[in-house]
Formats: structure tokens, C-alpha cells, sequence
């Protein structure tokens, strides 16, 4: 074989090499300049089962009690998600041990093929809730490997990026211990960027808190109101803002907008979009507490402030030290978990090992000739 021809194999083999997913994706450039915000989006309403859209959902959304499975739901919600100026959705899965779970996973699936044959710009991660109940055990190395394969692998371009690699975000639970990061050792995987969403000291990013305003990693919550009154297994019922006339969410919006503006947080996550159960949707829908009745109040007030963030601009270094502080608390207690990998995947260093031992040979070979 001439020499040209084996360059040209070498060269082949490098674009194949080179053509197969390594376990990292890009950061979308656009966000690298202002706030990246992401939305909590659940998946569990299934009208078919007695257990969704029960007596403790009081509000109801504009669209029905809807399937979570339903495309035409999903496509309008993905819609209205992305006319508010959002940039990620944070999907709720309960894995598949069970039919609750199972009916998450095939919902969680139609969201990312649906968004997949749109032209939307929104990008998409899964939230891994504490589903094995029973059990309470959990073999980390398949939920990696299944979220992966199903859902980053065949929608590499939709999925959402943290620190150069997939997001995957496991929800902590401490009422289910022992839940998913109940041990400060949790397994992680070199191939995501894994945070622990929640509320105790050591997560890495707050699900929602309307007491005290906290903020980790670079992360800050805005949430509307929390009521779990009409819950049974809620024992304090605890209730914040259920009219939405004490001015929570307009309160949680400055003061995320603030931090961004301070350079403090980089991505502000807003609970809920569709979390019926504890009130903290912001979906348009007929409430049955607020003062306002306009179904579209709070999806109007998201957009508002939504808005109000991308006209603002970082306060400038040298003006920071004249600024009022914030009485806001940032966590140093967290984990160090999110992974950002010092080496190349093993398949990049397999690919790197094809093209050297090509090369090597192709010119071993030229010479002897």
C-alpha cells in the first residue's frame, strides 16, 4: 500500500474515531454572558390513574388536567416554556421500577422526541427523584448508564450542559432516607456534571426556599408560593403566600436578579413549571386562592422578570465595593461533586491509540518498501 493510501486510511479512521460520542458536550456559548435559567418540569400527571389530578389539586391548568404523555400538551408547553425566555428544563424521572415510575421514563422519552423534531432552542437534563421506596437501595452505575444511553446518547444536541459535560441532578430527600444521597460517598460518573438538588446544607442547589434566602454553586431558586395544606402525609401543612398577594415571588426575582447583578449566581432555577400537588406552578391555570384571577398572573409576572434580568447588566468590579450587601446566605458546606474530568473519556484516548498505531505502521511500512 502507498504511502498516500495509508494517510488516507489513517485520516479515515481519525474521523471515525473522532465520530462516536466521547461523554462530553459543549456549553451552549450563548449563555456563557448572562444568567442561564432552567425550569423544573414534571411528568407524572397520567389520566388514566386515579392518583393524578386528585382532590389536593385545587389549581387547574388552562390546558385541562392533561397526560403528561400527551404530545400535544408537551409541544405546548415547551412552547409557552420557551416564549418566557428560559433556557433549560430539569425533568423529573422516577426511574422504572415500578408503573408510576415506567409511565415518568415513557413521558420523560416523548418530551425529548417531541422537542427533538421541533426547532426549539431549549435543552433538556433529568432530575433522578429517590423512586425505589421499597427497597432503598440503588445501583447508581445503571441509573448513569440508562440516562446515558436513552436520553443523552440519542439527543446529544438537545441535552443540557454544566461545566463542559451532561447535567444529571439527584434529588435529595432526607424524609425517604436512606435516599439517593444519603452517603457523602455517592458514586459518581466521570461521563456528567452531577448536582444534588434540595434543600439540606450540603446540596448543591437549592430546590426552592421561601424562608431564607440561600444561594450555592452559583445558584439560586425563585419559587411563587408553597402550600402543602390539603397533603396528607404533610404533618405541618405548611403554607407561604397561598394567595399570592404578599409579594413572595416579586421578592425572590429581585433578589435573584441582585445576585446576578453582584456576579454571585450564574443560573436561577424557577419551581415549579407544573407541580400541582405543593402549588408552585407557574403553568397558566384557574387558581383557587389567588386574589388575581387571571389564569396567565404568575406565567406573566415569570415573563416580566425574565425580561427585567436580560436588560440588566453586571455591576462593574470597581462599583461592587459601594454596593448595598445582601442579607443572603451562600452555603460552604456543600460537596464538591460536580465532575469535570482532568483526562479525555476512554474512548477518545481508544480513538488517540487507532490513529497513533495507523500512522506508526503506514510509515513502517513505506519505509521497508
Amino acid at each position: 500500500m502507498k504511502l498516500s493510501k495509508r494517510i488516507f486510511v489513517f485520516c479515515l479512521l481519525l474521523e471515525l474515531s473522532f465520530s462516536f460520542p466521547v461523554g462530553l458536550c459543549q456549553t451552549n456559548n450563548a449563555l456563557d454572558n448572562q444568567a442561564k435559567i432552567g425550569i423544573f418540569y414534571y411528568v407524572w400527571w397520567d389520566t388514566t390513574s386515579s392518583n393524578s389530578w386528585d382532590d389536593t389539586c385545587v389549581d387547574i391548568p388552562v390546558l385541562s388536567s392533561y397526560n403528561s404523555y400527551d404530545s400535544t400538551i408537551i409541544s405546548q408547553h415547551l412552547t409557552m416554556i420557551e416564549e418566557l425566555g428560559i433556557d433549560f428544563v430539569i425533568i423529573s424521572w422516577w426511574g422504572t421500577e415500578d408503573g408510576f415510575g415506567r409511565f415518568t421514563d415513557m413521558s420523560a422519552k416523548q418530551v425529548f422526541q417531541i422537542a427533538n423534531s421541533s426547532q426549539t432552542s431549549l435543552k433538556f437534563a433529568i432530575l433522578v427523584e429517590p423512586f425505589d421506596t421499597e427497597n432503598k437501595t440503588y445501583d447508581h452505575a445503571a441509573i448513569y448508564d440508562q440516562i446515558y444511553t436513552d436520553f443523552f446518547l440519542p439527543y446529544s444536541t438537545l441535552y443540557y450542559c454544566e461545566d463542559g459535560n451532561p447535567l444529571i441532578c439527584f434529588y435529595n430527600d432526607p424524609g425517604n432516607a436512606p435516599s439517593l444521597t444519603d452517603c457523602e460517598c455517592m458514586p459518581l460518573d466521570a461521563r456528567f456534571t452531577c448536582k444534588i438538588v434540595g434543600e439540606e446544607p450540603y446540596t448543591h442547589w437549592m430546590y426552592l426556599d421561601l424562608v431564607r434566602p440561600v444561594f450555592r454553586e452559583k445558584e439560586v431558586s425563585v419559587t411563587p408560593r408553597y402550600d402543602e395544606s390539603r397533603l396528607a402525609d404533610r404533618s405541618m401543612g405548611i403554607q407561604i403566600d397561598p394567595r399570592l398577594d404578599e409579594g413572595v415571588y416579586d421578592q425572590e426575582w429581585e433578589k435573584a436578579i441582585q445576585l446576578w447583578q453582584l456576579g454571585q449566581v450564574e443560573t436561577i432555577l424557577i419551581s415549579s413549571w407544573n407541580e400541582f400537588y405543593e402549588r408552585t406552578a407557574i403553568e397558566p391555570h384557574f387558581d383557587a386562592t389567588a386574589v388575581d384571577p387571571n389564569p396567565y398572573f404568575l406565567y406573566a409576572k415569570t415573563e416580566y422578570y425574565i425580561a427585567e434580568l436580560r436588560q440588566s447588566t453586571l455591576i462593574p468590579t470597581e462599583e461592587l465595593s459601594s454596593t448595598p450587601s445582601l442579607t443572603v446566605t451562600s452555603s460552604a458546606q456543600t460537596l464538591s461533586m460536580s465532575i469535570i474530568p482532568e483526562y479525555p473519556s476512554a474512548q477518545l484516548i481508544f480513538a488517540l491509540l487507532i490513529a497513533f498505531t495507523t500512522v506508526i505502521l503506514a510509515f513502517k511500512n513505506s519505509y521497508r518498501e
